[in-house]
């Protein structure tokens, strides 16, 4: 029913995909706009860091979504698995570099 609040108001809303998302990667973000296909209010907020550390390609994900690319939150990521470290963060704080991965200003991560 918000989709049709959105539309009646001129409203494009954009899903920022990430873990924790309903879209969390590639195959469920395409899942999902084929759910929503006739509902242009419903878009996506590209942020690569979110792709980035679990390995998918943010140029292959824009380039096939990006008709439906709303709002750009950019940011970095850099993948550091040591052997011990994990993708999942082991409940570490960002920036401690125990981590598997971490956030990075744009052109210093992956």
């Amino acid at each position: 029913p918000i989709l049709d609040v959105f539309a009646e108001n001129g409203i494009q809303f954009a899903l920022e995909v990430h873990p924790g998302e309903i879209a969390f990667d590639y195959y469920s973000t395409k899942r999902l706009l084929e759910k929503f296909k006739d509902r242009p209010e419903f878009g996506l907020n590209f942020d690569p860091s979110h792709l980035i550390w679990q390995g998918v390609s943010p140029h292959l994900f824009l380039q096939d979504f990006v008709d439906r690319i709303y709002h750009v939150h950019m940011k970095d990521a850099a993948v550091t698995l040591d052997g011990r470290s994990g993708l999942l963060g082991s409940h570490i704080d960002f920036g401690d570099l125990r981590r598997g991965w971490n956030f990075r200003s744009l052109g210093h991560g992956d």
